[in-house]
């Protein structure tokens, strides 16, 4: 099974990735290393996936949420006992050997880590969580624990790329109601009202207004490789929607 690694955060205390569809228990439509349990899949699958992918992280334990496309930020130290299936959209962490997970299928899933003060972070950013300013809040919460903004290296992992995401005029609108610079990264269509949207550019520019300098996208657009990536838009549009969900992982050693 491979990990997608990034050399932005490749430092001996943190362990991270970001994962594929392949090399998995899952059948189809689900084949094969799904991650979620939400999707139609049979849980002991998406169990054996998680677990494998702990292995080759070399974590201890995970932590999930139900993502729900908001800006809502946890910390992992506060909700890790408990049995309640919480809802957010980012983790914190400073628990070395707890991984904390997001499951993505387009969706951006964005990986935070701070050496200085031994802290990391991940975070699901759909169109909606990036308007609203999830990066914003994850950000928040590096600088209230100590963190200086150059410090906060950021990876943002595969995800639907500028030149796939295609939207309808409601959710330009929408988007620029939240946060009117988002209009930069809507590009029109000829002879359309419809637009194609920059989710990681948005994302970086997002990150960059607050002070982050170390930001990357890995350059992976998840509708254009179906074959390695799961991608929700790419299934609507040529199957039934069925899909899996991979993983972005991050954890301290």
């Amino acid at each position: 099974m491979k990990i997608i690694k990034n050399k932005l955060l490749q430092y001996n205390n943190i362990s991270h990735g970001f994962t594929t569809r392949k090399n998995g228990f899952s059948d189809n439509p689900y084949s094969s290393l799904n991650c979620s349990h939400f999707v139609g899949d049979h849980n002991k699958n998406v169990l054996k996936n998680r677990k494998l992918i702990l292995k080759k992280l070399s974590l201890s334990s995970s932590l999930f949420v139900k993502q729900i496309h908001s800006n809502r930020v946890l910390k992992s130290e506060d909700i890790m006992y408990s049995n309640e299936i919480l809802e957010a959209d980012a983790l914190t962490s400073m628990t070395p050997g707890l991984g904390i997970f997001v499951t993505v299928a387009d969706c951006a899933p964005i990986l935070f880590a701070d050496i200085n003060i031994k802290m990391v972070a991940v975070a699901h950013a759909g169109w909606r969580g990036a308007v609203k300013g999830i990066t914003d809040n994850v950000i928040t919460e590096f600088l209230n624990h100590g963190s200086k903004p150059r410090d906060i290296s950021v990876v943002i992992g595969p995800c639907i790329g500028p030149s796939s995401y295609e939207v309808g005029i409601d959710m330009k609108s929408q988007s620029i109601k939240l946060d009117p610079s988002a209009d930069l990264f809507f590009h029109t269509l000829p002879n359309s009202k419809k637009s194609m949207f920059d989710l990681p550019g948005y994302l970086i520019k997002k990150m960059k207004s607050k002070g982050v300098e170390k930001i990357c996208w890995t350059g992976e657009d998840t509708y254009q490789e179906p074959e390695k990536f799961f991608s929700y838009r790419y299934s609507k549009i040529f199957h039934d929607g069925l899909t899996g969900r991979m993983i972005g992982a991050i954890g301290l050693k």
